[in-house]
């Protein structure tokens, strides 16, 4: 009897050294192991938000490498068309200015325009014609300045014409649009346009809006120089010429009145 109770006090004994070493695990677990898992899942999460904010930095330091690149191309366009498409407007001084826009209208743009149709591969049917310069220096805008050169009419058989238009009008002397084109008749066809130039004054700002007044629409940056995107053929066709510039603004108030398509004769170049 006496071996038996010793025997069962052995095994509670056992027991109660392993329910106690149980709750020692557990009060360990509780007091020691499950702070530091709290704390390692908190330094893990502090990892993965600045893993993420590095990330961001270096796509953003590779996104701004690139615009930089694309920068100093654009810029270099741009100059290639000041150089060759453009002529030198400086408004910090509008005589001087102004006796640039005389020289191009009456001397220096209708030559050029003439001897581009003549190197076209299509036969002109009318004169070409400028509108007469700006008379008033104030009144030259210090943002955009156009010339109408009007409307135009071109010969040539039908494939000889998409080559003018894809090929030989984009290497047109200035800065140029064409809003829409019609194309007539069975090959050799005739083509009608409008045609509008654009030039970009410096040194000039532009004039702040009255209070009140609607803000005025921003000139996009000019692109490339690539041929005329067309609609479908043979029947209206509509695209931005030179560089994909758009249609904006009219001539500048004060200057006279833009040729149209039956301007009388006297206006072209000489």
């Amino acid at each position: 009897m006496i071996t038996r109770l010793e025997r069962l006090t052995k095994q509670q004994a056992l027991l109660v050294g392993l329910v106690a070493i149980i709750i020692i695990a557990v009060a360990m677990f509780f007091l020691l192991v499950r702070p530091r898992q709290k704390t390692l899942s908190a330094l893990q999460k502090e990892l993965q938000q600045t893993q993420q904010i590095v990330d961001q930095r270096a796509q953003a330091e590779e996104n701004l490498k690139r615009a930089k690149e694309e920068k100093v191309k654009e810029e270099a366009k741009l100059a290639y068309y000041e150089k060759t498409k453009m002529i030198p407007i400086d408004l910090k001084d509008r005589m001087k200015a102004m006796f640039a826009l005389w020289t191009e209208h009456n001397k220096v743009l209708g030559k050029k325009v003439e001897d581009f149709f003549k190197n076209s591969g299509v036969i002109l049917l009318n004169p070409v014609q400028v509108s007469p310069p700006p008379t008033d220096p104030s009144a030259i805008p210090s943002d955009i300045y156009t010339i109408s050169l009007g409307n135009y009419q071109v010969m040539a058989p039908f494939p000889a014409l998409l080559d003018f238009l894809r090929k030989k009008m984009p290497n047109f002397p200035r800065v140029a649009l064409l809003p829409s084109i019609s194309i007539n008749g069975p090959s050799p066809v005739t083509a009608s346009f409008n045609l509008t130039l654009y030039y970009f004054p410096k040194g000039g700002e532009a004039a702040a809006p009255p209070a009140g007044a609607p803000a005025a629409a921003g000139m996009p940056g000019m692109g490339g120089m690539p041929g005329m995107p067309m609609g479908s053929m043979p029947g209206m066709m509509k695209g931005p010429m030179g560089g994909g510039m758009p249609m904006v603004g009219n001539m500048p108030a004060g200057t006279p009145t833009p040729m149209g398509a039956n301007m009388p004769m006297g206006g072209g170049a000489r």
